[in-house]
C-alpha cells in the first residue's frame, strides 16, 4: 500500500478493469479543488481564485501549479492546454478537469462527509 492511501471506509481499495488498484486519498487542498472542478473543468488562475475565497487562505502561485501537478500524477485530474491569446502573448492557459478516478473520490468524500453527519 502506498504512504498516500489510507483505509478509511471511502478510500478501500476498490476493483478497477484488469484488477485492483487503490485509489489515493487526497489531502485537504486537493479535496477542495476536487470539489471545484465537479461542475466542469477550469483554468489554474480560476482554481486558485476560487479556492481562496473558498477556503479564505492565500495560496502561492506556485503552489496551485504543484498541487495541480500532483493531482494530475494521481490521476484524479487531466489538463489540457487552451488555444494562443494574443492578449496573453501567444501563451495558452491550461485547463483541468476531473478524471473518472476523481469523480469516485469525490462521491467518496462527499458520502463519508454525509455519513459523519448524519453520525453528529
Amino acid at each position: 500500500m502506498s504512504p498516500n492511501t489510507r483505509t478509511t471506509p471511502w478510500f478501500t481499495p476498490r476493483k478497477r478493469g484488469r484488477g485492483s488498484a487503490d485509489i489515493p486519498r487526497p489531502n485537504a487542498r486537493e479535496m477542495v479543488l476536487l470539489a471545484l472542478l465537479k461542475n466542469g473543468e477550469k483554468f489554474s488562475g480560476e482554481l486558485r481564485t476560487k479556492y481562496e475565497k473558498l477556503a479564505r487562505e492565500r495560496m502561492p502561485a506556485g503552489s496551485i501549479y504543484t498541487t495541480l501537478e500532483r493531482m494530475v500524477q494521481k490521476g484524479f485530474i487531466e489538463s489540457r492546454a487552451g488555444d494562443p491569446s494574443p492578449t496573453r502573448g501567444g501563451n495558452r492557459r491550461r485547463y483541468f478537469r476531473l478524471t473518472r478516478q476523481g469523480r469516485t473520490a469525490l462521491r467518496r468524500l462527499e458520502a463519508a462527509l454525509v455519513t459523519r453527519s448524519d453520525k453528529a
